[in-house]
């Protein structure tokens, strides 16, 4: 095939041929002729002895080793003859293996590509041939069946190089040829040849290579192709140097506030730049001259960026939208048979008045949500359109450059100011803070571990991230009230401090009490001494977070330095209890529950 690509001009094809003159009797002469030169059916025209074009022509086949469509089946019928005969084809089996990479290798020359003959059809055919064979790699790759890890292993550089120029050159709009490519790649992600990756990691992480530029493909094979990546990037974190796993934090920090992306992959890259940490702490073991405390403190600081979203906007949303009973600091979802369920998402316009569009109330929080995430970008106005709804010039947002005509998914998706995505479901919600709270808890004790530098975070601003931590982390863990009890578990008179939690609410509280429980006793000291009224606020309007309360009595690092700043707020109040002569219920309530704190 390398000659025929070469020197027979291959993919300069024409889907006719028509032969002028005088044409020699032995129309068989003339086929051969053309059979030659054919890669693809064409159609050839002949003529007569006296010069006429014959009304009828012949249509030519190419043969079988000049055919890429017949090509491309070989390896498998190889692998089904492998399966029969295995101990008879072992030495030619190693013999075809090397041939097949010279194949993938395979490049349609420039001249070719630009001629104006260039038939686009047989070009997809042979990338489609291609992808056929680096399949059969992978499975003689994945599977030990087959003994060629030496082979494989022996070729690894020829076949990386061969996959990164399928996915360079592979058509844009093809959307099958590039999910059975994506699903190749995964399979050698998965065996012993993925440490030959590492060198081109950062390639793997522009989007641009592995899914190209096409629309469909993009928002087809985004969410496998960032699971695939992970997947990769967990297994090789004990491999990959400094600048490596900066990297890869890059990326997926990224990916964790990509509201296109589901929310189980947001979690998914949460859990894997979790994962990652222990490898930048023992790297700087290893390397004094490459510290890492910064970067943990910027991925902490991402992480309470989370955190701000889910408050501000996910859990609000989550609140008004369930039909709930709040009953002494809990809420409970009013269950509802399931037929009625689906009588209302069956029939839109009894189940949601709207026709399920978002309600005012969801829009007015969605809208001021947009006015404080986007008070700081210069040139971002807000004005008053119709029907009092606040609008934002997003042209004075958006570069210049950009607002022409896009030719790439982000420069066309980025012309649009689309309406905010919904909120995330409550298992999702849920899911999502117990996995932030446990990479949060994970940073805070590898922060012991690193040491300080001229590039590391100020003491104030370490203190200011905790302080955001702390005053987002509470309001996320209110998305835990949102839960199915039974009806005469609830009792809106009591009220029950030690209330049934699930098993992730009582995890994530536990986390996050461990969160501060880890800091120096005086960051600890400042921090509550500043913001205890708004925990106590907090642990009155959902009294489970008494747990965290709790926590910091029982620990013996905070005990002392806790229980002086409670009793403290609590002598500051009982003057202005005793001066009232009616107490409302909110403020017995927080004294009793710093009481019952303090004595239990």
């Amino acid at each position: 095939m390398p000659q025929h690509i070469i020197n027979g001009r291959m993919f300069e094809q024409r889907a006719q041929i028509r032969h002028c003159g005088t044409v020699n009797p032995m129309e068989d002469s003339v086929i051969e002729s053309s059979l030659q030169y054919c890669y693809m059916p064409t159609l050839v025209f002949l003529t007569e002895a006296d010069g006429s074009q014959k009304d009828g022509g012949y249509l030519l086949i190419p043969r079988a080793s000049q055919s890429v469509k017949v090509l491309s089946e070989v390896p498998m019928f190889i692998i089904f003859l492998f399966q029969i005969h295995r101990h008879h084809l072992q030495s030619e089996m190693m013999e075809f293996i090397p041939l097949i990479v010279q194949y993938v290798n395979l490049l349609i020359p420039h001249e070719q590509r630009s001629s104006n003959s260039f038939s686009n059809a047989l070009a997809d055919d042979f990338y489609n041939s291609q992808v056929r064979a680096l399949t059969f790699l992978g499975i003689i790759a994945r599977q030990s069946m087959y003994n060629m890890a030496d082979v494989m292993n022996s070729h690894s550089s020829s076949l990386v190089q061969g996959m990164l120029q399928l996915m360079e050159n592979i058509p844009a709009d093809n959307l099958g040829m590039r999910r059975e490519l994506i699903i190749t790649v995964k399979s050698f992600f998965s065996c012993e040849m993925r440490t030959k990756f590492i060198p081109i990691l950062p390639r793997l992480f522009n989007e641009s290579l592995l899914m190209g530029s096409g629309f469909t493909v993009n928002d087809q094979m985004r969410t496998s192709v960032y699971s695939m990546l992970a997947d990769l990037v967990h297994h090789l974190r004990c491999h990959l140097s400094y600048v490596m796993l900066c990297c890869s934090v890059y990326v997926f920090s990224k990916s964790i506030h990509d509201q296109s992306l589901p929310s189980y992959v947001q979690s998914m890259c949460c859990k894997l730049i979790m994962n990652l940490i222990e490898s930048f702490i023992a790297n700087e073991k290893n390397h004094p001259d490459q510290p890492c405390r910064d970067l943990l403190f910027c991925i902490l600081e991402n992480y309470v960026r989370k955190f701000k979203v889910i408050a501000e906007f996910h859990v609000p949303l989550l609140l008004e939208r369930n039909p709930v009973i709040l009953a002494a600091g809990r809420v409970k979802v009013d269950d509802k048979p399931s037929s009625e369920t689906n009588e209302k998402s069956n029939d839109g316009s009894k189940g949601d008045p709207d026709g399920g569009k978002a309600s005012d109330k969801d829009m007015e929080s969605i809208e001021s949500f947009v006015k404080q995430e986007t008070s700081h970008i210069p040139g971002a106005t807000a004005s008053e359109g119709p029907g009092n709804r606040t609008t934002i010039d997003v042209h004075q947002m958006l570069p210049a450059s950009i607002l022409c005509k896009g030719q790439t998914p982000n420069q066309i998706l980025s012309q649009y100011w689309v309406q905010p995505s919904p909120p995330m479901s409550v298992t999702d919600a849920k899911s999502m803070v117990r996995v932030l709270v446990q990479a949060c808890k994970h940073i805070v004790h590898g922060l012991k571990d690193t040491h300080m530098t001229t590039i590391s975070c100020s003491p104030l601003r370490e203190l200011q991230i905790m302080e955001n931590l702390l005053k987002y982390g509470l309001r996320c863990l209110d998305v835990f009230m949102i839960t199915s009890l039974p009806n005469q578990q609830v009792n809106s008179t009591v009220p029950r401090i030690n209330g049934a939690r699930s098993k992730d609410e009582k995890e994530s509280l536990d986390l996050f009490a461990s969160i501060f429980t880890l800091l120096n006793p005086s960051v600890f000291t400042e921090l509550f001494s500043k913001y205890i009224d708004f925990f106590i606020e907090r642990i009155a309007y959902n009294y489970t977070l008494q747990a965290i309360c709790n926590a910091f009595l029982v620990n013996p690092s905070t005990s002392a330095k806790f229980g002086n700043i409670l009793v403290r707020y609590l002598m500051k109040k009982l003057p202005e209890i005793a001066g009232q002569s009616y107490i409302c219920l909110s403020e017995s309530y927080r004294e009793e529950l710093i009481s019952t704190c303090l004595f239990s």
